[in-house]
């Protein structure tokens, strides 16, 4: 609905109310709804026959079918021959620990020996844990934490600890879409109730490609929550990249389409060969984020799985695909950025960073934006003796402009000077 949270606009809800009355269909206006951006979002059940009367309210945006939450089964599978192996943890402790970094998933299974760097948490009004979600939970935490395991080496220290926040429940299996406001609810609580987080990763969402008219409630409030630019935030674009192009059932899935995170979608390989992988979501995005993905990060293949902590065998890895892996993969390049320059630099600069740093290989920046997004640290900390990097932050008004100087060194330079 076209309505804001003030009592100018009360008239609008207590219309509509009154509206669906006349249509035989409750409207119960003390449960959940969500204001941003001018707009009200609010679930409604109703009989398909009157739908067609529904959106003849004068003040109703869209009307739109409820999605349900995205799968959590990749959409390609590990081909046989990949044998488990016994994970190497390290023993040491998270390197910074002043660095907030919150995970919104399934939960993370007690005893996924994950207890040194993970506090799990749970939100409000939440029912049982369900042992999917939580697999998925703990394997997106191990990318998180560690990036892809590999057998026989030990794990790298990870940057940070996490919090990890459980927000799917049984509740959420049931054939109630409206559950899928819940999770949104739970993730906004948090936001809003605890101090703000320098780092979020959020794989999981509405199983619903982005529409170019009109914004989804999930992005309307997740984009409003991370305008002021002070939590990078990566967020899985969707594994639907194998269903119909034509029809733009191929594109990323909410909230993907969010201008103030980062959209990372999975590609199939490490070296220095690689492509979209066939599962991940395309572009483009919607206005005004038209290059979505932002860019890909590794997500395992059927060729080049992706190793993760098996939350049903603690200790052992198992092969797995997704973008679930690949978002949480471009946040820990980000949290070894945030560790090595420390609060030097803000989450927006070094989003900045990972950006300006992509390799598009030549592919369709529809499907992979920008490019492969560093997984190394180094890569992007560490310049050759002919190259420097310079960041410049500050604010800069609407309309307005700024002067920036270029700096260059004390001793004589000979050549050409290329910037870029």
């Amino acid at each position: 609905l076209h309505a804001q949270p003030v009592a100018e606009d009360a008239f609008i809800l207590d219309g509509f109310e009154a509206y669906l009355k006349t249509l035989d269909i409750s409207l119960n206006l003390d449960k959940r709804r969500f204001f941003a951006g001018g707009l009200c979002f609010l679930p409604l059940r109703v009989p398909r026959e009157v739908a067609a009367d529904v959106v003849k309210y004068s003040f109703l945006r869209l009307a739109r079918e409820m999605p349900r939450l995205r799968q959590f089964r990749p959409m390609t599978r590990a081909t046989p021959g990949f044998a488990p192996f016994a994970c190497k943890l390290p023993k040491a402790g998270a390197i910074d620990h002043d660095i907030r970094v919150a995970v919104f998933d399934g939960g993370v299974k007690p005893d996924a020996k994950l207890d040194p760097w993970v506090s799990r948490k749970k939100t409000k009004n939440l029912g049982d844990a369900v042992p999917e979600f939580q697999n998925h939970g703990t394997a997106v935490t191990s990318a998180l934490l560690f990036g892809p395991l590999q057998d026989g080496v030990t794990a790298e220290r990870p940057y940070a600890s996490v919090d990890h926040y459980r927000v799917l429940d049984a509740n959420t299996l049931k054939d109630d879409q409206q559950e899928l406001y819940s999770v949104l609810e739970r993730i906004q609580d948090v936001l809003e109730s605890r101090p703000k987080y320098d780092f979020i990763n959020l794989s999981l969402g509405p199983d619903l490609p982005v529409e170019d008219t009109d914004v989804h409630a999930w992005t309307a409030v997740l984009d409003q929550l991370f305008s002021d630019g002070l939590t990078l935030t990566t967020i899985a674009v969707g594994n639907s990249g194998e269903a119909d192009w034509d029809s733009g059932n191929a594109r990323i899935q909410t909230p993907a389409d969010c201008v103030n995170a980062l959209s990372v979608g999975g590609c199939d390989r490490q070296g220095a060969v690689w492509k979209r992988a066939s599962y991940s979501s395309i572009g483009p995005g919607r206005s005004p984020g038209i290059m979505k993905p932002d860019g890909l990060a590794f997500g395992g293949s059927s060729r080049e799985p992706y190793w993760v902590l098996n939350a049903e065998k603690p200790g052992a890895a198992m092969p797995t695909t997704g973008t679930s892996f690949a978002a949480p993969t471009t946040l820990r390049t980000a949290l070894g950025l945030r560790a090595h320059f420390g609060r030097q630099l803000t989450p927006l600069a070094i989003k900045a960073l990972l950006l300006h740093r992509c390799d598009d290989a030549g592919h369709d920046k529809a499907e992979v934006g920008w490019g492969r997004i560093p997984a190394d640290v180094d890569s992007i900390v560490l310049t050759d003796q002919q190259a420097a990097h310079i960041v410049y932050q500050g604010e800069l008004r609407p309309a307005s402009w700024v002067r920036l100087q270029i700096p260059i060194p004390m001793e004589q330079m000979k050549g050409m000077v290329d910037i870029a």
